[in-house]
């Protein structure tokens, strides 16, 4: 019941009855922003994605060409080492003949050794 007596008393009242008279002036203003706004923000969208729809597609096909090269990569590695191993080049894991290290392991060894020499 107070919402009903609240109606009634001044401004509300006052405010209601401008916005009634007002609105048929108001409302096709407010329309017409409304639909110039909303055209122009379709056009950008429709603008942006015919530029951005071929910029993903070749985005897309790169992205394709380099799993492809790496696939390609990684079999022929795969390949590779298979074939070491059957043909039994690829030297025992355990091995500590010089003959079956890395060169590298070789080398890091031989400075680890001259590092742990006292010098004389």
């Amino acid at each position: 019941m107070a919402l009903f007596e609240d109606a009634f008393k001044g401004s509300n009242l006052w405010v209601g009855i401008g916005l009634a008279v007002a609105a048929p002036v108001i409302l096709p203003a407010v329309g017409a922003v409304a639909r110039s706004l909303a055209k122009t923000a379709i056009k950008g969208y429709l603008a942006a994605m015919d530029t951005l729809v071929p910029l993903a597609t070749t985005a897309t096909s790169r992205a394709g060409d380099m799993v492809t090269g790496v696939r390609e990569g990684i079999t022929s590695v795969i390949a590779e080492a298979r074939e070491e191993y059957q043909s039994g080049s690829l030297g025992s894991a355990g091995s500590s003949t010089p003959e079956a290290k890395p060169e590298r392991q070789r080398k890091a060894e031989k400075e680890k050794a001259e590092r742990s020499e006292p010098a004389a």
